[in-house]
């Protein structure tokens, strides 16, 4: 089982499982979100996460400020990003 918590302690995570994968991205939105050159993600399936405490949600548009394609949640006390979710790949 994986854990782990953001920079307070406020939110806390558990994977049940193994990761599908692990990913780093280099694309513009996640080196925004990140601070930093690239992010790196566990990629899993919804029902293997368990989260635990408060957190907020920024909704990111295409390009055309149409359909909302990623929703990344954070810790609303230390701004630590905790979740993205691809809207168009139900349950991961």
């Amino acid at each position: 089982m994986t854990s782990g918590h953001c920079l307070c302690g406020s939110v806390t995570f558990e994977l049940a499982g193994d990761p599908l994968a692990t990913a780093v991205c280099h694309c513009e939105h996640c080196q925004r979100q990140s601070g930093g050159a690239f992010s790196v993600n566990i990629i899993a399936h919804s029902s293997q996460l368990t989260i635990n405490g408060e957190l907020r949600t920024y909704q990111e548009r295409g390009e055309n400020n149409d359909d909302v394609y990623v929703e990344r949640r954070f810790c609303p006390t230390c701004g630590s990003p905790v979740i993205s979710e691809l809207m168009k790949r139900d349950g991961i």
